[in-house]
Formats: structure tokens, C-alpha cells, sequence
């Protein structure tokens, strides 16, 4: 940098802003620029028009690819490569993608203009790599001899807008993924005419169709039939309504096989719905009960002795129906009545083969895995709740935990040792929360052949105490409690990963759970006004709470 206070600026650089004042004062003469009174008159405009912009511009000048930028550009940069960048060679300061800006330019300086949608870039600007996404438009300047000078770049940015695409078109292949593998027939129409854009085996098989006959087809092209029987009025209503629509037994005659078949069929229409109602649509689960049906009907018709066992059908039924009405969350519903009409089914057959058997028991492991990642889930989102603040022990309720473990402490030899902890004011049933998933990880997650050996420390200290990186407010006092253990223990890398919903260490058939216990200790936490941050000690693992020493009843932390 130097001082150009005597030189003659440009009116254009009088004005505000961070990069008028970087040029103005910027030592030009020590570049192949030269001082800016010599600068030419194309280079002149560019520059004023660059700053006028309210878009990211830069421009690179001459064979030493001399870089300018303006303020929208500036954040482009990040935290490493501003304000170095202001003058210097642009192939140095975007070192790492040097080769491919080298055959942009080399393009542009022979007059070819040039433009990207969405060019991914590894760039190194905030001290680490990360890959970003722009649109750029590159354009010669020209001079008075028409001779190209320099390019003028027109960037956005688009990396963000690139990464929430790909997590919401994740988020569908995951979806579509849990259909496709789901054991039960499922299916997904989107839009006003019900095009088919998922269906899994069971349901093809359901509907007597191959995939090639169904996919990206309106359904009720490819079932015609079904539409004539009053679905197609169904399925427009809850794509229109947004409310579900539930039946059991419901006979609908399919063409299937050459013939027309009378099927029987307990199945949901879950409305999907969505901002833009072309992607909004209707979730199909369905479960083929006819064999269980037509049994019955037969055993109704000749086995008067048989009455009793229908009616625990009948009643099975309607009590599912009544349920799913009142299921407080949308993916319980179809989950239980998977669970529970695989069990009508296996009531209902007589001389059930071992591979059958084999198939059901997979059935009930795969709801009883999905129950418990929904129990997980409600749990969680519940807690936004912060209401029904009153006094709570902290050691009434670690007794109260411990008692709820007792066969497991017991069976693995398990230690708990515990400080004497303080009386808070905190929601009862989210402190046991806390201890529940805290002492449960601790258990689970034991070295094996070592008796576990669980430590909770406690301490009152300042919010100007120094912890890490957590920032507390120096006006308060916390309640620090700490969790140890001797288990497995986990990378240091992971410390703040392991507190994300869904994030897990360790496969299903390590060690079961569901991947939202330690994202249920920071939303408690949380709703209490603390933190919560771990350790990978040298030993195992620990868990810091820190929760404010006061917090009023108001329903607030």
C-alpha cells in the first residue's frame, strides 16, 4: 500500500465504500499498472463501472493478469484471500485453481466470451478447501487499438442455493430408498394427476403392473378400473384437502393376471404437501388383506364357533382405524398398522412355513426399529415445549434413573458414582430427558469385558470462566455438571458431530438406538438457557452441561 494523496484520482474513487479506498490509496507504481494517472481510459471506465455495480464484479488486467474487485466481490474472497488479492496476480491468488483459470483467460484475451452456470470450485479462502458453486460471465475489454486488455468478470455465487438442492434431492432418494425397500406395498403420485413417481415391489405387485407400465404415468391410466370404483374421487380429495384418508378391507376389483380380481386392502392416502403444488402429491400404504378376509368370510359362512375370533378381528380393526385418526404425528399411523396387520396376518394362517415366519419377524424388527426412531423423533420435536418450570432435584431424579436401569447396572457390574447435585428450576420430565439418554449412552457404549464406571462431577462457576470455546454470559453463574465414563469413548473430531439428529458412530448392529438421544440432550439444554459440549477423554468419553444457576417461571430459560 502507499499514498496517492498527491496524485490526481478519478472522481469516480472519491466516493464511499471499502474498495474505492483500497484503490485509491493502493501503491499502484509498483505494478505493470503504473500510476493511476497513467492508467488508460478503458481501464478507467471498466473500473468506475465495476464500482458502480451493485452486482460482484472483478476485472484482470494485462499479461501480469492484474486483479480488481469491487465490494460485492470482496465476500467471494473469504476471510484468507482479502485484501492480498487487490493488485496482485489473480493466478496467485486463486493459486489452487490456477490451470483452470489459466485456460479461461487464455480463452477471453483472444476475444471468445465466455459463460458458466453453476462451475464447481475447489477454492482455499477461508483456510481450508471447500467447494463452491458461481455463475460467471467473462468478457474482453477492449482498447482504443482494439486490442484486448483485460476481462471483466460478472460473478454470483450460488453455492448455497447448490447445496440445498442436492440435500432436498437427497432427502427424496431417502424417501424413495425407505419405499422401495419398505416391506409393505407403498407407493408416491404427485400433482393434480396423480403421476406415479415411486412404486415399490409389493405395490406392483398389488397392482398387477411392472414398473415399466406404471412409473411417470397418472395411475389412473394405469388402473383404470380403480379410478371407476371411487378412488380417483379419493385420492383428488386428500391431494386437495391435505387431510388423510384411511380404509380397511376395502374391496377393489384389479385386472391382474388376465382376470379381474376382487382385492382386499387396508391402506392410508398421506397427503404430501408442498409450497409449489406441482410437487405436492399423495403417499400410498397399503397392505393386500384378502387371504385374511376371504378366510374369514368362509369361516363366517360354516364355522358358527368361529365367531369370536372374527369379531377380535373386526374390533382389532376398528380400534386400528380409531387410532390412526388420532395418531399425533403423520408417519405413526402407517407404522403401527404395518406392525399390526402383520400380526392379523400371521393369526389368520393356519400352517405358517418357517420361511414365512422368517419374513415376518423381519417385518416386526423393521417396525419396531421405525416405532422407536418415531417415539425419538415426537420426543424431540416436543421439546420445543418450555413451559411447566418448577423446582427440581437433580439427585431425585438420578435416583429415579438409576432405579429404571437397575437390571442393566446390575448385569454389567456397573459404578455410578455422583456428587451431591444442586435443586434447579427446570422442566421435570426434560431433566430426566437429559439423564435418561446421558446414563443410557454411558451404559450402552461399555468396553467390553470392563465393568463401566460412570462419574457425574458438579460445580458452580462464573459465566467469565474460560471453557474452550463456549461463550457464557458474565452476568450469570452456571451449573457445571459433568459425565464420565470408561466405555469406547469416540474421536475428538467427533465432538460436535455426535450432537447432531441422526448422527451415528457405530452401525445398528454394533449398538442399537436411533441417532437422536445426545441432539435430545442439547435441545434440553437448550430450552434451559445452557450448553452442552463433549469430550473424547483418554479413558472414554465426557458429557459438560452448563445451565444457568437462576432461571424465573416464566416458561422461558
Amino acid at each position: 500500500m502507499g499514498d496517492n494523496t498527491n496524485i490526481n484520482i478519478p472522481a469516480f474513487l472519491e466516493g464511499e465504500g471499502e474498495m474505492r479506498r483500497l484503490i485509491r490509496s493502493y501503491d499502484w507504481s509498483k505494478t505493470s499498472l503504473g500510476e493511476l494517472a497513467r492508467w488508460p481510459e478503458g481501464l478507467l471506465l471498466s473500473v468506475s463501472i465495476m464500482l458502480d455495480s451493485p452486482c460482484a464484479i472483478n476485472i484482470i488486467w494485462g499479461p501480469d493478469r492484474i486483479h480488481l474487485y469491487n465490494d460485492a466481490y470482496r465476500p467471494i474472497l473469504g476471510k484468507s484471500k482479502h485484501p492480498l488479492a487487490l493488485g496482485n496476480n489473480i493466478l496467485n491468488t486463486y493459486s489452487e485453481i490456477k490451470d483452470t483459470l489459466v485456460i479461461m483467460f487464455n480463452s477471453v484475451f483472444q476475444g471468445e466470451g465466455l459463460s458458466y452456470k453453476e462451475l464447481e470450485l475447489i477454492l482455499e479462502r477461508n483456510g481450508y478447501a471447500e467447494k463452491c458453486y458461481f455463475d460467471i460471465f467473462y468478457s474482453p475489454i477492449l482498447g482504443k487499438d482494439d486490442k484486448i486488455n483485460g476481462v471483466l468478470a460478472i460473478v454470483s455465487e450460488v453455492t448455497e442455493t447448490v447445496m440445498i438442492r442436492a440435500a432436498l434431492e437427497n432427502s427424496k432418494k431417502v424417501l424413495q430408498n425407505m419405499i422401495i425397500q419398505s416391506p409393505v406395498a407403498m407407493a408416491i403420485f404427485r400433482g393434480q394427476d396423480h403421476i406415479v413417481e415411486v412404486a415399490n415391489k409389493k405395490v406392483l405387485e398389488l397392482w398387477g403392473r411392472t414398473e415399466e407400465e406404471s412409473l411417470n404415468k397418472p395411475i389412473f391410466e394405469v388402473l383404470p378400473e380403480a379410478g371407476e370404483q371411487g378412488l380417483k374421487e379419493l385420492m383428488f380429495k386428500v391431494y386437495s384437502s391435505g387431510e388423510r384418508f384411511i380404509a380397511n378391507e376395502l374391496p377393489v376389483a384389479l385386472y391382474r393376471n388376465g382376470n379381474v380380481e376382487t382385492v382386499y386392502v387396508n391402506f392410508v392416502y398421506e397427503p404430501i404437501m408442498q409450497d409449489d403444488p406441482r410437487n405436492s402429491g399423495v403417499l400410498s400404504v397399503a397392505i393386500d388383506v384378502t387371504e385374511q378376509v376371504k378366510s374369514r368370510q368362509r369361516v363366517e359362512e360354516i364355522v358358527a364357533e368361529l365367531k369370536n375370533s372374527n369379531d377380535e378381528l373386526e374390533k382389532s380393526n376398528e380400534a386400528l382405524a380409531q387410532f390412526a385418526f388420532i395418531a399425533s404425528h403423520d408417519l405413526q399411523e402407517p407404522v403401527r398398522k404395518i406392525s399390526t396387520f402383520t400380526q392379523m396376518l400371521e393369526h389368520n394362517i393356519v400352517d405358517i412355513s418357517d420361511s414365512s415366519r422368517r419374513y415376518l419377524e423381519k417385518i416386526y424388527n423393521s417396525t419396531d426399529r421405525m416405532s422407536a426412531l418415531i417415539r425419538d423423533i415426537l420426543s424431540y420435536s416436543k421439546l420445543g415445549r418450555t413451559d411447566n418450570f418448577e423446582s427440581v432435584d437433580l439427585n431425585a431424579v438420578l435416583a429415579e434413573i438409576q432405579v429404571e436401569f437397575e437390571l442393566l447396572i446390575e448385569e454389567t457390574s456397573a459404578l455410578i458414582e455422583s456428587a451431591v447435585l444442586p435443586t434447579i428450576t427446570a422442566i421435570p420430565t426434560q431433566m430426566t430427558q437429559l439423564f435418561d439418554n446421558l446414563l443410557s449412552n454411558a451404559l450402552k457404549y461399555r468396553k467390553s469385558g470392563v465393568d463401566p464406571v460412570i462419574k457425574i462431577s458438579y460445580q458452580l462457576v462464573s459465566g467469565n470462566t474460560d471453557i474452550r470455546q463456549i461463550k457464557l454470559d458474565p452476568e450469570k453463574e452456571y451449573h457445571r455438571i459433568t459425565v464420565s465414563d470408561n466405555g469406547i469413548g469416540f474421536e475428538e473430531k467427533q465432538a460436535l458431530k455426535i450432537f447432531k439428529i441422526f448422527h451415528r458412530l457405530h452401525g445398528k448392529m454394533e449398538y442399537s438406538g436411533t441417532g437422536i438421544g445426545l441432539a435430545i440432550c442439547e435441545k434440553v439444554v437448550q430450552n434451559h438457557g445452557g450448553q452442552i459440549y463433549a469430550e473424547a477423554g483418554s479413558g472414554g468419553a465426557l458429557f459438560h452441561i452448563l445451565l444457568p444457576a437462576l432461571i424465573a417461571y416464566t416458561g422461558k430459560p
